[in-house]
């Protein structure tokens, strides 16, 4: 008789502890997150796609050019830009209430699954 084996959702330990939600403040895990970011140089404007739509927001108490993504039903905020502000002075847990992630996989533009290290709940002002 084979063993059945139930399908698992393991992303790893690092994410699985990432997503754990202990009751840390939302500062204290952002100071904890390792990150190396690369800034990628233009890809160049191209005739048959147009600019970018890009709006001046406010969120955490700090101004930022957002990338305005119609066709998307969720806000990607890289752990970079929470670091930057952490070194501004930034008290983010004034702004920011740690909640679940959604239950449904998460998808880019092409399809892949995405991961991610949290889910949170802020305000966000647009702008001009």
């Amino acid at each position: 008789m084979a063993k059945q084996r139930q399908a698992s959702k393991n992303h790893g330990p690092r994410v699985d502890a990432l997503r754990a939600r202990p009751a840390t403040a939302f500062t204290t895990l952002v100071e904890s997150w390792v990150c190396a970011t690369k800034e990628k140089g233009p890809l160049g404007e191209y005739k048959f796609f147009g600019g970018k739509t890009m709006q001046e927001i406010e969120l955490v108490g700090t101004k930022a050019t957002a990338l305005l993504d119609t066709g998307s039903e969720v806000l990607i905020i890289p752990i970079k830009f929470f670091k930057q502000a952490l070194r501004k002075g930034v008290d983010l847990d004034k702004f920011v209430k740690r909640t679940d992630g959604p239950q449904a996989r998460i998808r880019n533009a092409s399809g892949n699954a995405m991961d991610f290290v949290g889910s949170i709940l802020l305000e966000i002002s647009l702008r001009g």
